[in-house]
């Protein structure tokens, strides 16, 4: 059941598995490329390929469509790290679930934590701009403070 070569050989179960990841991402490489990046005769390959490798190849490449919940992850993390806050909770019942992380903060306290961020923010933004124009008006008087 899908262990045998087309000749009747039983299969390498690691070069199954590579068969398998290499013929599912193949994106217009020939047999001949893909048997010489497995390190494999074309023939070996052909062999390889049985009806359950095949449809473990439609699978995979079925899989490979959908996107991973990391990837969901980390694109929830970038809208957090913009100050989206739902985003922020999101993450951390992720990493919750995961079991990393800190408790939880409540929404209030994440909101909180936005407002303090963000006045940090605007206080830097305003002591660079006020030694921006301080550093402009010394030269201007022609002194070098």
């Amino acid at each position: 059941m899908g262990d045998f070569t087309t000749k009747g050989h039983r299969m390498n179960e690691g070069l199954r598995q590579r068969v398998i990841e290499a013929l599912a991402s193949r994106e217009g490489a020939t047999m001949k490329d893909i048997a010489a990046r497995l390190g494999i005769t074309r023939h070996t390959l052909r062999d390889y390929m049985t009806r359950e490798v095949l449809n473990a190849v439609d699978d995979l490449r079925e899989a490979m469509k959908q996107p991973g919940i990391e990837m969901v992850d980390r694109a929830m993390l970038v809208q957090a790290c913009k100050g989206n806050v739902a985003a922020a909770r999101l993450v951390y019942l992720r990493m919750a679930q995961k079991g990393q992380g800190p408790r939880l903060p409540t929404l209030d306290e994440m909101e909180a934590e936005l407002r303090a961020l963000r006045a940090r923010e605007l206080r830097n933004k305003e002591t660079t701009d006020g030694e921006t124009s301080g550093d402009a008006a010394a030269v201007v008087d022609g002194e070098n403070r």
